[in-house]
Order: C-alpha cells, then structure tokens, then sequence
C-alpha cells in the first residue's frame, strides 16, 4: 500500500482531530468519514413508528416524532457529529418492531433508520469491559439489565456518551460518559 502527502489548514486539521476517535489513526478517520452513511436522510425518517409511545429511547422517540428526540438529532447533525448504535440497540428495535402491531411498516422504519447511522458490532476487545463492568458492579451490589452492560462497553471503547433518559442505570457504570436528553 502507497502513501500520499496532503497539506491541510491548522483550522482543517483541529475540525478533524475533534472527529478522531481513541486510537484512530487520521487514515482510518478519513476513511470512515467518507464511507459514512448519509446522516442527513435521517430527518425523513422522524414519525414514521407506528404505535404505542412509551419508550425512552432516543432511537425509537425519534422515529415517532417526539419533539425532544428530534431536537437532540438536530443538534447532534448540525455539530456534524457521527451517529452511532450498537448491534445491541439495533437487535432492541428489531425486537419493538416485532412486538408491535405494525410488524411490517416498523421493520421498515428501524432498517431505512440503521442505514443513515454507524452501527458499532459487539467484538472480543468488548467482552473483557463487560466481564470488569458487570463484576464491579456485582461487587458494589449495583445489578443493572444486562443488556445495558453490553451497551455501556461498546461507548466506553471507542470514547463515546450514552445519550438517554435511562441515567439511573448508566450512570452506575464507571468510565462511561453520559448524557441525558
């Protein structure tokens, strides 16, 4: 594999260094940039969850048009932020699809939603956080959903916030950042 030099800005460089995730390389940075999905689509998808409205997941409060989930994406594209799930949230809107009496149109809703967004898959580096998180947590007597834990270890990998309304159980889970809406 070749290299290439290329002259960037100082003010270039600063946007993109704010977008490195820990342990990134400015190669693998430029490269995900660019094979992102297209975020913007997002905004065509909110209100298109068909169903009951109790839910606090900012994903699924999104798609059925709750103002404040629509709010916070808002706020989150126009900072050219990169949205992220985890295969875990992915297989949680599966499973509400499925539940739902509009099978079929949910489906649709939680796949067009998955494809706007960069979805982290759960991986063996995962599985020694989990195993630190879950006994400290056994140790402090803090039990929380297990499927939070397997959340919480994705985030606190690649060094990113959990944004939720679920802070209760989240905010038990040391070296995790997060941050309500």
């Amino acid at each position: 594999m070749g290299y290439k030099t290329i002259s960037l800005s100082d003010e270039a460089y600063n946007v993109l260094k704010t977008k490195k995730l820990k342990g990134e390389s400015f190669n693998d940075l430029i490269l995900r940039l660019l094979s992102e999905p297209k975020q913007k689509d997002i905004m065509k998808l909110r209100g298109s969850w068909k169903g009951s409205n109790e839910e606090i997941d900012l994903l699924i409060s999104f798609l059925r048009n709750n103002n404040e989930a629509v709010k916070m994406i808002s706020k989150l594209l126009e900072k050219h932020m990169i949205l992220y799930t985890t295969s875990i949230n992915a297989a949680e809107l599966y499973y509400g699809a499925f539940l739902s009496s509009r099978i079929q149109d949910n489906m649709e809703a939680v796949e067009k939603l998955l494809n706007t967004i960069k979805i982290i898959p759960f991986e063996l580096v995962h599985s020694k956080i989990y195993g630190e998180i879950r006994s400290d947590l056994q140790k402090r007597g803090d039990i929380i959903n297990e499927m939070d834990i397997f959340i919480a270890t994705m985030a606190i990998e690649k060094d990113l916030p959990i944004i939720t309304r679920n802070t209760k159980h989240f905010e038990k889970i040391m070296k995790l950042k997060v941050e309500p809406w």
